[in-house]
């Protein structure tokens, strides 16, 4: 290689872009369409990496987000998923990784109940995401049907504790890619998102998670994530949303002799 030269340095850069790099790493589930749209994948091969992500919310404050606003935040994903396609993940821990839930146990949030008056509740969306978050005649509908006004702004990781602030967010929701088996991988990097470690943030149930974290047989390692995973969503601390496929691009022109398609956990 002659020369070396950095296109793009965000993956959102990539649809803006007037021509593709020989190689670009990652492309998220949607943005393909968007690139074929602008008729830029001809002479490109897209491959869909074998990474899990996931995209997750986050309760920031437990005193303004009861379960009644999460059950009827469930319902509005439920519904958004249904519109677009999404694949609604089940809990805590993506398919394929240690803990990961094959049912989820948000059976309690099926049947929400209206509120008494009209509430709003205050959601940061890290900007990758965001797009795709939104849906007006569904937010309405939720506004219609269950008093709550359902409020998204976006945020990005650099300034993301000062966006929070500012937007009063109440949740944080956040997608993040990676590759580990184990979910040490990318539950170190929740701290980011949280403005806490994941330890402080849990609370009472940091005792399931420090058993988790010592225990080395892997059958009860599996078992008390898995716990942590149900745990987590019936106290209300979080809802799953949906996982995302991710792809790579290459050149017509190249191939890749070896690729490997994990790599460290990060938001994507």
């Amino acid at each position: 290689v002659k020369k070396w030269r950095l296109l793009l340095g965000d993956t959102g850069d990539v649809l803006k872009a007037k021509k593709l790099a020989t190689y670009v790493p990652v492309i998220i589930e949607g943005m393909e369409k968007s690139l074929k749209d602008k008729n830029m994948l001809s002479g490109y091969k897209l491959s869909e990496l074998n990474s899990y992500t996931q995209s997750s919310a986050w309760v920031l404050n437990e005193k303004k987000v009861s379960k009644a606003k999460i059950s009827i935040l469930n319902t509005y994903v439920q519904k958004l998923c249904l519109l677009k396609g999404f694949s609604r993940v089940t809990g805590l821990v993506p398919k394929g990784i240690q803990g990961y839930l094959t049912k989820s146990p948000v059976d309690e949030f099926a049947s929400p109940l209206k509120l008494e008056k009209l509430e709003s509740l205050n959601i940061s969306v890290l900007k990758f995401m965001y797009d795709d978050l939104i849906d007006k005649s569904i937010l309405h509908e939720i506004e219609q049907d269950y008093n709550l006004k359902i409020v998204f702004s976006s945020v990005s990781i650099p300034s993301l504790q000062e966006d929070m602030k500012k937007n009063n967010a109440e949740m944080i929701i956040a997608r993040w890619g990676g590759g580990f088996n184990d979910p040490e991988g990318f539950l170190a990097i929740l701290s980011r998102v949280l403005g806490t470690s994941f330890e402080e943030y849990l609370g009472d149930l940091n005792m399931i998670y420090s058993k988790a974290k010592q225990e080395e047989i892997t059958e009860k390692r599996t078992a008390y994530f898995q716990e942590l995973g149900r745990e987590i969503i019936n106290q209300g601390k979080m809802l799953h949303l949906w996982d995302t496929k991710i792809f790579y691009l290459l050149n017509n022109n190249y191939k890749i002799n070896k690729f490997y398609n994990r790599y460290s956990p990060r938001f994507i």
